[in-house]
């Protein structure tokens, strides 16, 4: 496996996005030592566009007992842990086809705090194209969310659930202007917790203005990713996204499975639909025969190097 020259005290790394999505990814499977190195304070300087490399979220690829084959721990760029990443899950399932020559069809991850997701890759002449993940299960009950909203008199499947909920007073007054585009509220957990907006016009001023003030409201105890949401039919949605911990991000792998699934408890989305997000369009598609979500879409290399931690 090729890594970058990496002189001592420097962190060899590569630079990877999905749909413009970004990420700095650290691959420790031959170096655990590295494990051993504060990732948090490590992530927030990586990840700075400024004083680092630059990106949405920092991975870290480890061993991984089996049924996995790795692991991949996930850190927001401002160092929190991030859980779930759809979009960074496909990066990983292109790093190792080609860095590792990983040659299965299925790549199974073990996912940091989170749990076992598998990932279909798709070649072409052996090369790389795209990846489907198996995104797991959807989560609709409030608790498991998590949100406090349960007091809003909806329900899915005969269970309680924030389901295109007009949003509390108090909470409308917050996002102040912006709360005139808000139509109704879903939220899903999707391994991390998901807020969607639905709305006429998705825009990325709307969600800069509305994803702080709900990140902050006592209703997400663990916080919350944001997404201002459209339909433009049964089978297309439109959207953009404040992520927990990293703000406005051109693609969210986990929050376009949840608009998918807002859509379609919502009456407003068929279960297999394609998400587009400002970087591109993923196909989502919700089984309920097994009640688990899929998300096909592809992921770029970009650059390696090394960097040296302040």
């Amino acid at each position: 496996m090729y890594m970058p020259n990496s002189p001592a005290g420097t962190l060899p790394f590569f630079k990877y996005h999905g749909l413009g999505n970004d990420f700095v990814v650290i691959d420790a499977l031959a170096q655990p030592a590295l494990l051993k190195r504060n990732w948090h304070k490590i992530a927030s300087q990586l990840c700075n566009r400024q004083f680092g490399v630059g990106a949405d979220e920092l991975l870290l690829i480890c061993k991984a007992a089996k049924p996995h084959d790795v692991t991949m721990r996930v850190f927001n760029a401002d160092g929190t842990d991030g859980g779930m990443c759809g979009n960074g899950i496909r990066c990983i399932a292109k790093h190792m086809v080609e860095r590792h020559a990983f040659a299965r069809e299925t790549l199974h991850v073990g996912v940091f705090d989170v749990g076992a997701r598998s990932i279909r890759i798709v070649k072409k002449s052996r090369a790389f194209v795209a990846a489907e993940v198996d995104m797991g299960e959807p989560l609709l009950s409030p608790s498991r969310v998590p949100c406090s909203l349960s007091l809003v008199n909806t329900s899915h499947d005969n269970q309680p659930a924030v389901v295109d909920a007009a949003l509390p007073a108090a909470l409308r007054k917050q996002l102040g202007d912006a709360a005139r585009h808000v139509s109704a509220m879903t939220c899903v957990s999707m391994g991390n917790p998901h807020a969607v907006l639905w709305c006429k016009e998705p825009t990325r001023e709307l969600v800069a203005a509305a994803g702080p003030v709900l990140q902050r409201s006592p209703h997400f105890p663990q916080s919350v990713n944001v997404h201002v949401a459209c339909v433009t039919s049964r089978t297309r949605a439109l959207m953009w996204t404040y992520e927990r911990g990293s703000g406005v991000t051109l693609a969210c792998g986990t929050g376009a499975c949840a608009v998918l699934v807002a859509g379609v408890v919502a009456n407003k989305l068929v279960h297999t639909a394609a998400v587009q997000v400002p970087g591109g369009p993923l196909r989502v598609r919700w089984d309920k025969a097994i009640n688990h979500v899929f998300k096909q879409g592809p992921a770029a290399f970009v650059f390696a190097g090394t960097y040296a931690p302040r």
